[in-house]
């Protein structure tokens, strides 16, 4: 607003978006029973998921590329993990080709359009945003409230949501091995993926919560009809 708008800078007031963290909270209990029954999913199975529409700027094309690199480094005999495009659109029928030429659609569920995200965040493990733009994607604010570690690709707002090394890992956007790379950390290092999830977690409910941002904006309105009335 400032640098590129011009507009002043002391007319201009970041609020921050805030989380329900009454909706989204880390997993109580084992809830994985909305997982495809097909894949028979044990508790020390690694889910990998992302939610957002099949648009070409969210790019799911390199995410579906990243989980095949991944797959292939995984020795042999060890259980593989499962990947979860929660949404749907225009790139819907394209993503299932590359995932069925790629020999994927015995580990990749694409839900179609849902109502029970918090819920579907709490199965997973691994939260990963691929998007080649973004502004400030609530959905990742959404995944580190449900405790959840976050591989997400250094564009628009998400370097500052992300504490690079603390509660995720960032990667350049379209390189479709530098995420499968963070993501393979986090495979084999589960401690260190729980660390980030409570590290992300404890960052949300000191900086994003959504009664916080209310706050910010009654305030603003108050100090601004405050103004009028003066003049």
């Amino acid at each position: 607003m400032v640098e590129r708008v011009g507009i002043q800078g002391a007319k201009v007031k970041l609020i921050v978006n805030g989380v329900d963290v009454a909706q989204f909270f880390p997993a109580l209990e084992e809830e994985r029973t909305i997982l495809p029954s097909v894949w028979q999913v044990r508790a020390e199975d690694f889910i990998i998921g992302t939610v957002g529409r099949f648009w070409p700027v969210k790019d799911h094309a390199n995410l579906v590329l990243a989980f095949a690199h991944l797959i292939k480094n995984i020795p042999a005999g060890q259980r593989l993990p499962r990947l979860v495009l929660v949404g749907d659109g225009l790139l819907r029928g394209r993503l299932e080709e590359l995932i069925h030429t790629l020999e994927l659609d015995h580990l990749v569920w694409i839900t179609g359009w849902r109502q029970d995200i918090a819920q579907l965040l709490r199965v997973m493990d691994l939260f990963v945003l691929p998007s080649l733009a973004e502004g400030t994607p609530m959905t990742i604010l959404e995944a580190m409230a449900t405790g959840l570690p976050v591989v997400a690709t250094r564009v628009g707002g998400v370097p500052d949501l992300i504490l690079e090394g603390k509660t995720g890992v960032l990667v350049p956007p379209a390189n479709a091995l530098a995420l499968a790379k963070a993501m393979e950390m986090l495979f084999c290092d589960r401690e260190l993926a729980v660390k980030f999830g409570l590290c992300g977690r404890e960052n949300i409910l000191q900086n994003f919560v959504i009664d916080h941002m209310i706050v910010s904006y009654q305030t603003l309105f108050q100090n601004f009809l405050q103004l009028k009335r003066r003049r």
